[in-house]
Order: structure tokens, then C-alpha cells, then sequence
């Protein structure tokens, strides 16, 4: 009798974990989709930030060569790019102007081309930086 007793106490603690297998994966299963959505969504954000900073530098940069004496409107938006290029950014919109008194420079990227992920949720959005310092 002691024997019987005990395999059916086994066979209670395995149907037990077999039925809690079943429950993990149904958790797993309800979580996962949260879990990626932050996962990917911080990792978008961090693109968003770095895209944000490469064009505010490039803007900068570029209109500080713009002060120097001789160069052109053409130099200083492939200055603008050739930064650009670096954070692997594309379809940016660079406009280089110098006149007598001021170099400046206004970039517009566009978030949808440049998104790792949720490129289709931007839209129309873009990023939008200038710079403009004095002669």
C-alpha cells in the first residue's frame, strides 16, 4: 500500500509540472510582445537622439567652414554631408548659405528613410537644424 501511495504522489507532482510547462509558455507568450516593443522602441529612440545630434554637429560644422574666407555655398553642404554620411544618414536635405555678413546652414532629415524599425509611424516628420554665425 505504502507503494502505491507513492507512485500516485509522483504521478501527481508530474502532471503538475507538465500542466505548469503549458503555463509558462501561455506567459511567455502574453509578455514577449511588450517586452520586444520596449526592447525596439529604446532602440529607435537611441537612432532618433543620434540622428538628432549628427545633424545639430553637421550644421555647426559646417557653418563654421563656412566662415572662412572663399568658400563656397557647394563646399559647405558637402561638408554638411560627408558628416552626415558618417552616421549613416540619408535623404537630408542640406541648405548652405553664405552671404557678407553670416554662414549658415539648415538641414531637414527625414525621420521615415532614416528609422530602423517604425519608419511607418513617423509619417512626414523630420528632423530640423540650422546654424547661422556671424562674419
Amino acid at each position: 500500500m505504502y507503494k502505491t501511495i507513492k507512485s500516485l504522489k509522483r504521478s501527481k507532482l508530474r502532471n503538475s509540472r507538465n500542466q505548469r510547462r503549458g503555463t509558462v509558455a501561455v506567459e511567455v507568450a502574453m509578455i514577449a510582445p511588450f517586452i520586444f516593443l520596449i526592447v525596439f522602441g529604446l532602440m529607435e529612440w537611441a537612432r532618433f537622439e543620434m540622428i538628432r545630434q549628427a545633424a545639430a554637429t553637421a550644421a555647426f560644422n559646417a557653418a563654421r567652414e563656412g566662415t572662412i574666407p572663399g568658400m563656397t555655398n557647394a563646399e559647405i553642404e558637402s561638408s554638411a554631408n560627408a558628416i552626415l554620411d558618417v552616421y549613416s544618414v540619408s535623404d537630408a536635405t542640406v541648405t548652405g548659405d553664405i552671404s557678407s555678413t553670416e554662414s549658415s546652414v539648415t538641414i531637414a532629415i527625414p525621420l521615415s528613410q532614416n528609422s530602423w524599425f517604425l519608419g511607418r509611424f513617423f509619417g512626414g516628420s523630420s528632423i530640423n537644424r540650422s546654424f547661422k554665425l556671424a562674419l
